[in-house]
């Protein structure tokens, strides 16, 4: 550690010895911001990962790797940066699919008596069937597709960490641009079909036992009303009553009840976000030593965010905590560093799932940089989770997401590529911003003159 922290500290001394700035290599960049990148990447992934090689939100291992992030943020940057916990209902989300198949389960039982019994009371019994399922039903889109944090009395409160630091402007701050990744390792979630799936069971098969899990849940509620009116001696009628909604709600509530969560060790998943998130670390270091690429007026917020797994609930917790309450976002825009892995570098537009999109306007100016350096970048949609510029999103707050190559060396990644990339983009996007405030100032002062 000593060793690691002297080598960042040297660079620090050295960062201005013009005859290594001179020694210049891809446009803008020298050796030393190279060597310097590198370097503060490899430090943060590697130390992050000692503390604990699977951080899963609101876990202690979480916690553990807030606080060696924060000291890393201290150590590299010279400035203060703060841990903000925040409170969150892990269970309230994808992890708690198992209960809402345990409540299904509790509004089938009820169903089949409401079918079996032949007193009056039978109805009682189908609209509790049909209250429970709603219910149900209503947790599992709210709470796993919308994201959102309701039935919370259900599920324990756990604690969650974000990590931020401030670079402040250099005169009054007019527009703040956050540089964010996510440090928590997300974890591999699958029903049983999913997961035998790595055993060449073919995908389809578990697309189409999900889509039966939602489709049950309106035909329960179909059967039990036709229960309620139709005329239970048929013993044929009661058999079509009991057998068909049994079987159909029976492998949907199979489906949720064995939705599990479980870890991969150093799973590449985690380490490729925690690498993003070390990327935004050496951007900011850069932007420090090279202060002549930030606008006086531009303050720039470095974060990591907790939490993930919940559905990027800690960039969520931060909008919270800071947008429209206090000076640390005074005109926000968002790029979020999704990941860092040999996958070619990506810009993320939207997500899919929840008909969002992100700012276009942002999202070009970080695409034309990155096709400006001959990366050959693509547009992407995320077909399957939120990113942690979802939240900004939503509340109209410009951002959006990347996700930068990096190439194999042997055993290595080599950041030089990645880095080089992502400090050109956030440089060309507080240009872009920079003109945006002006061009905003000149029009309202022309408006105050007529």
């Amino acid at each position: 550690m000593e060793t690691e922290n002297t080598n960042i500290t040297n660079l620090n001394t050295n960062i201005n010895d013009e005859n290594i700035l001179a020694a210049k290599l891809n446009g803008d960049f020298s050796e030393l911001d190279l060597k310097r990148a590198n370097l503060i990447i490899n430090t943060f992934t590697k130390k992050v990962e000692e503390v604990a090689p699977v951080r899963f939100g609101s876990s202690r291992d979480e916690k553990n790797s807030a606080l060696k992030i924060r000291e890393l943020y201290n150590k590299t940057l010279g400035v203060p940066a703060k841990m903000e916990p925040f409170t969150v209902h892990p269970l309230a989300g994808r992890f708690g699919i198992p209960i809402l198949g345990v409540i299904y389960a509790i509004a089938l039982l009820f169903y089949i008596l409401g079918v079996l019994i032949n007193k009056p009371v039978h109805n009682v019994f189908l609209v509790f069937a049909m209250l429970i399922s709603i219910n149900m039903f209503l947790m599992f889109v709210v709470q796993s597709y919308m994201n959102k944090n309701t039935f919370n009395f259900l599920f324990p409160k756990q604690t969650s960490y974000n990590v931020m630091t401030t670079v402040e402007a250099e005169k009054g701050a007019e527009f703040t641009l956050v540089l964010g990744g996510h440090y928590d390792s997300d974890m591999d979630r699958a029903d049983a079909f999913m997961f035998m799936r790595d055993k060449n069971l073919p995908l389809w098969l578990s697309k189409t036992i999900k889509t039966m899990a939602l489709l049950s849940v309106p035909t329960l509620l179909a059967f039990a009303l036709i229960a309620m009116l139709l005329p239970k001696s048929n013993m044929a009628i009661k058999a079509f009553l009991f057998l068909f909604p049994v079987i159909f709600s029976g492998i949907s509530i199979f489906y949720l009840t064995t939705y599990f969560s479980y870890s991969r060790k150093n799973s590449k998943r985690g380490r490729a976000g925690l690498t993003a998130s070390g990327m935004a670390l050496a951007v900011v270091d850069y932007l420090r030593q090279h202060g002549e690429k930030v606008p006086d007026n531009c303050q720039i917020i470095l974060a990591s965010f907790g939490c993930k797994e919940c559905g990027a609930k800690g960039s969520e917790q931060f909008i919270l905590e800071h947008w429209n309450r206090d000076s640390m976002l005074i005109n926000p825009n968002v790029i979020n560093f999704e990941s860092v892995k040999p996958k070619g570098t990506k810009v993320i537009f939207g997500e899919k799932q929840q008909r969002l999109a992100y700012d276009r306007n942002l999202s070009n100016v970080v695409f034309n940089s990155f096709k400006d350096d001959m990366l050959n970048p693509t547009y992407e949609n995320n077909k399957i989770m939120f990113t942690d510029a979802a939240p900004f999103a939503y509340r109209k707050i410009p951002a959006t997401t990347i996700r930068l190559n990096a190439e194999h060396t042997g055993e290595d990644l080599q950041f030089d590529e990645a880095f080089m990339s992502a400090a050109n983009a956030v440089v060309k996007t507080l240009e872009f911003l920079n003109n945006e405030r002006a061009r905003i100032i000149e029009k309202e002062k022309n408006a105050a003159s007529i």
